[in-house]
């Protein structure tokens, strides 16, 4: 297992399955690597040092109950998985 930040995550060339510790309201494909602009580094600035745990197969996001932190990292990951509209993820991300 390694441990790296969600930030850290982010700029990895890397499919995995991402989860939470908490209730597995996360679970979704992460496609790396992909950037923030700087809105959305202004946006999801409080969760990017969120701890992940890396596996063969799988990354688990460590919220540790942190039920605020969860919604935000749920909202983070959807939307660069694309649910979210056009305008912000043009307005969050760019292509690394």
């Amino acid at each position: 297992m390694e441990t790296l930040t969600v930030k850290e995550l982010m700029t990895k060339e890397i499919d995995i399955d991402v989860c939470d510790d908490f209730d597995e309201r996360i679970y979704i494909a992460f496609c790396g690597p992909i950037d923030l602009t700087e809105a959305g580094y202004k946006m999801f600035s409080d969760v990017l040092e969120t701890k992940v745990e890396i596996y063969p197969y799988s990354a688990v996001l460590c919220v540790n109950d942190d039920i605020i932190k969860l919604n935000k990292l749920s909202k983070l990951f959807s939307s660069m998985a694309g649910y979210c509209s056009v305008n912000e993820y043009n307005e969050w991300f760019k292509e690394v």
